[in-house]
């Protein structure tokens, strides 16, 4: 008797716990929406700390796009962004540095939030890191409540005044979405596939947490940091193959991840604001909000020139960005006694 009675005690405070803590995050997101600010979150590892292509999208989005709030960058290689990003991007010397992050002044109202995390086994670990936006920024000190996280690939370049689209995403912040992002242009035909995760818009709320965190485990398989697909076949990788090519991992996991589909589910804003341009839009000079020239694709077709020409001409940035320069990190840079700690550490947990 006396042993059921226990335990309907302690059955009884964990539901209270779980409801005073349920109450205490509802409260917390209620109050960064009605508070906070959206924030630009963008992901630089694998060969990108090698390359300036970084500083172009940092530079575009604080130029072109008059953007002036707060920046988290996450990567594995801190001092190759910092080297590559210089003290006028970085807006002059550190001003806080712990394990996990160091703060940069940055331009205008906005800090920059170097998040350091550890080098992952393969190009889906690094993908992940879009699952986990919200546990990283946690980490990044940011010290104003954020309404939204507003990730992009490296390669999406903001050419106009960020901040009317920005006006537009606050709005969608009260909605109960799950996420936010563009139809992907390249699969119109397709309606369940028809999702471009270059651009994503994510909220605090737990509907929407439960989403990226669901997308990170079909992206993942489960794994925290997956290794390397080496599964071959007719002599190339599964990742390779045309229908993956086709669709794209991170669609088809968010396709697969039902968590997303939770009150209003998944937002597709309009497609006017994205565009994929080739050589010949580039030399008209016309430009959209995004401007995703693709790595895989036209940023390797289209001749320097015309990328310089374009975004020092036409979109109007300083020539102080020069993003075409390549083996700008030394192995000095960013193989660091941190970096080391960090990886050991990373791999004896």
């Amino acid at each position: 008797m006396r042993t059921s009675i226990f335990l309907s005690l302690l059955t009884l405070g964990s539901a209270l716990q779980q409801r005073s803590e349920q109450s205490v995050n509802i409260a917390e997101t209620n109050y960064a929406l009605a508070h906070g600010k959206p924030i630009f979150y963008q992901i630089v590892m694998g060969s990108f700390p090698m390359r300036k292509q970084y500083m172009l999208w940092l530079g575009a989005l604080r130029q072109a796009g008059k953007y002036d709030g707060t920046v988290v960058m996450v990567t594995d290689k801190p001092g190759c962004i910092v080297n590559g990003l210089g003290k006028e991007l970085l807006g002059g010397e550190r001003t806080y540095s712990d394990e996990n992050v160091d703060i940069y002044p940055g331009t205008g109202n906005g800090k920059l939030h170097i998040l350091k995390v550890k080098t992952p086994q393969s190009v889906i670990g690094i993908k992940m890191h879009k699952s986990k936006a919200w546990a990283n920024v946690n980490k990044a000190k940011v010290e104003h409540p954020v309404s939204s996280i507003v990730y992009t690939d490296t390669d999406v370049i903001v050419a106009q005044d960020i901040n009317p689209w920005l006006s537009y995403a606050k709005g969608l912040e009260k909605k109960k979405l799950t996420l936010a992002l563009f139809p992907d242009l390249g699969q119109i035909e397709d309606e369940t596939q028809n999702l471009h995760t270059g651009v994503v818009l994510m909220f605090p709320t737990l509907a929407s947490q439960n989403c990226i965190k669901a997308w990170g485990r079909e992206l993942g398989g489960g794994s925290d940091d997956p290794a390397p697909i080496h599964h071959f076949s007719n002599g190339k990788s599964l990742l390779q193959s045309e229908k993956q090519k086709l669709k794209g991992v991170d669609q088809q996991a968010l396709v697969r991840s039902t968590e997303c589909r939770a009150n209003g589910g998944v937002l597709k804003m309009p497609s006017s604001y994205l565009s994929f341009p080739n050589t010949r839009q580039l030399q008209k000079g016309k430009t959209t909000l995004f401007m995703h020239i693709t790595n895989t694709g036209q940023w390797k077709n289209i001749d320097d020139h015309v990328k310089e020409n374009f975004f020092y001409n036409k979109v109007g940035l300083s020539r102080k960005l020069d993003f075409l320069t390549k083996g700008s990190c030394s192995r000095e840079m960013w193989d660091t006694t941190e970096y080391r700690k960090l990886n050991e550490k990373r791999r004896v947990q």
